[in-house]
């Protein structure tokens, strides 16, 4: 007679169902797959069990409709709710335990609790970029990193010639990639060069040739005023060499990987790079060439028509600055600078400001 199989043991690390109802309510709500539905049976759920041991997984789900429907605003909100609901849920639940590591599958339920902390991160620091609140991306991005970096401790206990160490890397490399580049977009919204740039190269650290990640630096770079130095103009021109290397190699080809229009702003500003990094340092027609290939990327561009113009006034070249500055008038640069540069220019080469705006009125386009 063989023995009888010993009951299963409950899992010390998994939500208690306190009721059959609270149960097929839970149940209800995963299987819903109308998300306005889903919703409503979320909030129905958290108001009926607000002490249920289900409630992470049930903010769990409102995140995850939420973020299916593109309610960036929504998605915050329920990301940080559930993140503090699990991070409460599962720390709670390694106090009730006298020796949490000796229980059977400690180790997988600790890499999916950090994994789920990361992902909510992710989404915190997506949603405030997209909503441009730049300085919550950076809270959140910051924390995200060292959230990952507890996920990465804890998974590079593996056998590093093992395939699951080498899967466990890549997916650190991304993740960090990830917040790097989204700490680098908010620092760049918030006008702060050095945090722009400090992300930028963690970046390109993990993910070596990205390019938009080489034009935001190209460009933070170059665009560093009088003081910054050779050192800072000279790497803004590397990086942007480097960007138009692997613009050149996606947009080749009878099925490039960038489109057409994305491939030309993309130049422009690379362009753009190039042209301040040869301004900044002197480099009078190197400065004009580059600004007028960023010209032949977006002919209407204001801000690079502005530049040519400076270059070329700087360069004596009066009459090129003047259609220059005008085509940056006509096109709507933003601010008084093009035209207080333009009124400087035509006054120095007519002794009066007559006709000058006929000038604007009647600059032909860049190619005349």
């Amino acid at each position: 007679m063989s023995a009888a199989a010993a009951p299963l043991q409950p899992d010390p690390l998994a939500p208690a169902v306190r009721s059959e109802f609270e149960l097929n309510a839970f149940e209800a709500i995963q299987s819903e797959n109308d998300l306005e539905t889903r919703l409503q049976a979320a909030e129905s759920f958290l108001v009926r069990y607000p002490d249920s041991e289900l409630r992470h997984l049930v903010l769990r789900l409102r995140w995850n409709a939420f973020a299916r429907m593109g309610d960036l605003a929504s998605v915050a909100g329920t990301a940080e709710a559930a993140l503090a609901a699990e991070t409460a849920f599962f720390e709670g639940r390694l106090a009730s335990v006298e020796e949490p590591r000796s229980l059977p599958g400690y180790d997988a339920a600790l890499a999916r609790h950090l994994e789920l902390r990361v992902a909510y991160y992710e989404s915190l620091v997506e949603a405030h970029n997209g909503l441009a609140n730049w300085r919550d991306a950076i809270l959140f991005g910051e924390q995200g990193l060292a959230a990952e970096a507890e996920w990465w401790e804890s998974a590079r206990q593996a056998d590093p010639d093992s395939a699951a160490y080498a899967d466990a890397r890549a997916r650190h490399l991304g993740v960090e990639a990830f917040f790097f580049r989204n700490l680098m977009t908010a620092h760049r919204a918030l006008g702060d060069d050095a945090g722009t740039i400090e992300h930028a190269r963690q970046t390109l650290e993990r993910v070596p040739g990205d390019l938009a990640v080489l034009v935001t630096l190209a460009a933070t770079m170059a665009d560093g005023g009088g003081e910054a130095g050779e050192e800072r103009w000279s790497d803004a021109e590397g990086y942007a060499l480097q960007a138009l290397e692997v613009l050149d190699s996606l947009a080749a080809g009878p099925e490039p990987e960038i489109a057409a229009d994305a491939a030309a702003r993309l130049r422009s500003e690379i362009h753009n790079a190039l042209g301040l990094s040869h301004f900044r340092r002197g480099r009078a027609v190197a400065a004009q060439d580059a600004f007028l290939l960023a010209v032949e990327s977006v002919p209407s561009d204001p801000v690079t028509h502005y530049r040519l113009g400076v270059a070329y006034a700087n360069d004596g070249k009066n009459g090129e600055a003047i259609d220059a500055l005008a085509r940056a008038v006509r096109y709507g640069y933003p601010g008084a600078e093009a035209r207080d540069a333009l009124i400087r220019v035509y006054e120095a080469v007519h002794g009066n400001l007559d006709g000058v705006d006929s000038v604007i009125e009647n600059v032909g386009p860049p190619t005349d």
